[in-house]
C-alpha cells in the first residue's frame, strides 16, 4: 500500500502518530499536538517529526486540542502576589 510522502510544514496543525509524553503530558495517536502553543522552537518541532511522533494534517481534520493541556498550563501559573 502506497503512503503520501511525509511533509513538513510548520504552520500548520500537527496530529500525534505515535503515543509519547511532552512535558508531563501524555498524548496519544490522533491527538492534536499544540507545538506553537507549547512554545517549542522549529528544530525541536522537526525532531519530533522526524522521529513519526507527530504530522502535519489539514486544518479541517484536527480535532481542537483536548482540556488536560489547559488545565496542566493553567496550573503552572504563579499565584498573584498579595
Amino acid at each position: 500500500m502506497d503512503h503520501p510522502p511525509r511533509v513538513f510544514s510548520l504552520g500548520t496543525p500537527a496530529v500525534c502518530q505515535q503515543p509519547f509524553t511532552h512535558d508531563g503530558v501524555e498524548f496519544k495517536p490522533g491527538d492534536t499536538f499544540p507545538y506553537e502553543q507549547l512554545g517549542l522552537l522549529e528544530y525541536q518541532v522537526r525532531g519530533l517529526w522526524a522521529s513519526s511522533l507527530i504530522g502535519f494534517v489539514a486544518e479541517s481534520a484536527v480535532t481542537p486540542p483536548k482540556a488536560k493541556l489547559s488545565k496542566r498550563r493553567a496550573g503552572s501559573e504563579s499565584p498573584p502576589a498579595a
